[in-house]
């Protein structure tokens, strides 16, 4: 045969397997083999479409009590005006103990260890981010309480925790006792695993309290087995027969086979839950392994994939993927500033404060800003990109001197075309990475924190300028 028909055929065997792939890897993975049993186990990681899924599989599905496994998460907290996070360290520990908190303008915090009233900080950038430390040797109990000199009017976070670490361990390793103590006396326990948090979210879902139990995985490595011995020890000392377990869609076939082998004396059995980032219909694409959905790549990364600084504009930006977050925040600029008035827009609520409309440039600037490092990014430039002052670029942009109507119609010009671009972009590429102002992004996160960013300042807008000003 000739080498041309060589490559002929293997160009065909190729599409060949791609088309099963597509045909069948998805219902491969995806099985359902649930079992006749009255517990159903949720994997506590699943995002919240899941959440919402595994509430009407165990109302509909008739069971008794829903278990939720989950590994170690990230020490990550929000907090509200008031709020008091308190930290009880169980076993003693040594060294260096560190928080990393950031929060929106004015807000700021007080400390204390073992009573003793420490340093904390007042926020007066957009948003700061704070270091607190302190030496960890002999110390029992640490509070950290949140304070803002203007309470956002919808009760909205003031504060992030976005990390704490003892010796360079993250502080939910050690197991602490978490509790949040709210301004109006109730009170709420941390969520130190992906268990404790998946049961709380299934909570505010609206199933009781009483039919859940978290049975937590003490361990970040290789989540699915973790859990499932977790469990499987958990149903050994509790004499449980078995159980079906609920994970989302193409992780059914691994999850099963998992949970059987931790538990094979038991009846195991599985749900896959609707992905509505994984569907049937969505092509897979293979990358370093994993497998990457249109969808699923759209989805809010986790805040380890944004540098402290931004992580607050990440936790404002709302919505379950870029696109929709894109929409909520375009909604509310349209809410809010689409009425201000010329004499509105020149207000300023203090000497030195930007007017309405420098804030509205700042909101266009930034986002032509972070677009064109998405778009560098997207193509794989090397170029490490430079920072920006924000207070040089406002103070030189004759926002002043433009019309409100202007500035609205280069606002939602622009934002159509930063929607446009990141729709072009691949799910590859969305993951490329980048430098900018010396801080790596991934292109999905510039997306995330252009939306975040917009957001945060139409909050300022409403709150600082309209609701509290002479607007």
């Amino acid at each position: 045969m000739s080498k041309h028909g060589i490559l002929v055929r293997s160009a065909f065997a190729g599409l060949a397997v791609l088309l099963l792939l597509v045909l069948f890897a998805h219902p491969f993975f995806a099985i359902d083999r649930p079992e006749r049993e009255t517990a159903l186990v949720v994997e506590g990681w699943i995002h919240h479409e899941g959440i919402k899924n595994a509430k009407a599989l165990f109302y509909e599905g008739g069971y008794s009590h829903l278990y939720v496994t989950g590994t170690l998460r990230p020490f990550t907290y929000y907090l509200l005006v008031g709020d008091t996070l308190e930290v009880r360290l169980v076993a003693p520990a040594t060294g260096l103990w560190e928080m990393e908190i950031t929060g929106l303008p004015g807000a700021g915090y007080g400390a204390s260890v073992d009573g003793v009233q420490k340093d904390g900080a007042v926020l007066t950038k957009d948003p700061q981010h704070s270091t607190w430390s302190t030496m960890a040797d002999g110390i029992d109990l640490l509070r950290i309480i949140a304070t803002a000199k203007d309470p956002p009017p919808n009760g909205e976070p003031v504060l992030f925790i976005s990390g704490s670490w003892i010796a360079g361990t993250d502080l939910h390793n050690y197991r602490p006792e978490i509790r949040i103590g709210h301004a109006d006396g109730s009170s709420s326990e941390g969520t130190p695993t992906h268990a404790h948090q998946g049961a709380l979210h299934l909570q505010q879902s609206g199933i009781p309290e009483e039919l859940i139990t978290a049975v937590p995985s003490w361990s970040d490595k290789d989540r699915t087995h973790s859990e499932a011995r977790s469990m499987a020890q958990y149903a050994r000392l509790n004499v449980m027969g078995g159980y079906n377990v609920a994970t989302l869609g193409v992780h059914a076939r691994r999850t099963l086979i998992q949970y059987q082998a931790a538990y094979p004396e038991g009846s195991i059995g599985v749900v896959a839950l609707e992905d509505p980032w994984c569907r049937y219909r969505m092509l897979w694409m293979i990358r370093s392994k994993l497998y990457l959905f249109g969808m699923q790549v759209l989805e809010k990364p986790p805040l380890e994939e944004v540098v402290p600084f931004y992580r607050g504009y990440l936790s404002t930006a709302q919505g379950s993927t870029l696109y929709e977050a894109m929409e909520v925040v375009t909604a509310r600029f349209n809410s809010v500033v689409g009425s201000i008035s010329e004499e509105q827009a020149a207000y300023r609520y203090a000497p030195g404060k930007w007017s309405v409309k420098e804030v509205v440039q700042h909101i266009i600037d930034c986002e032509r800003i972070f677009q064109y490092r998405a778009l560098c990014f997207a193509r794989k430039d090397a170029t490490s990109l430079p920072g920006f002052d924000e207070d040089h670029y406002a103070a030189n942009s004759g926002a002043d001197a433009r019309s409100m109507a202007d500035l609205r119609a280069e606002h939602d010009v622009l934002r159509a075309s930063t929607i446009s671009l990141f729709r072009s972009f691949s799910p590859e590429m969305l993951l490329n990475t980048g430098l900018a102002n010396e801080r790596s992004f991934t292109v999905r996160a510039l997306g995330w924190t252009i939306a975040g960013h917009a957001l945060h300042h139409i909050h300022i807008i409403q709150q600082r300028y309209l609701d509290h000003g002479q607007a």
